[in-house]
């Protein structure tokens, strides 16, 4: 069996905070029937998200792995608004532990 990540961890919350923000959803933790690539990776980390974040509607969910697969460009950006958001977020969350442990001598 895969490990369980943990969902009160601060990497969950920067997820959870950035899908609140893009998408106006709440995020819940949930089980992931299907093994994916993430296998490859749980030796490296026990903060695996098994997570998408795309919003689909329920046609769209009919094309994985279909014919004709595609998201439409209102998902796409999303997906990228998403990202900006979760890196920015992360990278300013360690500068202010970095700054925390070893404040710069001004």
């Amino acid at each position: 069996p895969s490990p369980v990540t943990n969902y009160k961890s601060s990497n969950f919350k920067l997820i959870r905070d950035a899908v609140q923000t893009i998408f106006d959803a709440k995020t819940v933790p949930g089980i992931m029937v299907g093994n994916t690539d993430t296998r490859w990776y749980w030796d490296l980390s026990d903060q695996i998200f098994r997570f998408s974040p795309v919003k689909l509607t329920l046609m769209e969910t009919k094309m994985f792995h279909g014919v004709n697969e595609k998201i439409s460009t209102d998902a796409l950006s999303n997906i990228v608004d998403f990202y900006k958001m979760l890196v920015m977020t992360e990278n300013e969350c360690s500068l202010d532990a970095l700054n925390e442990r070893s404040p710069l001598v001004t």
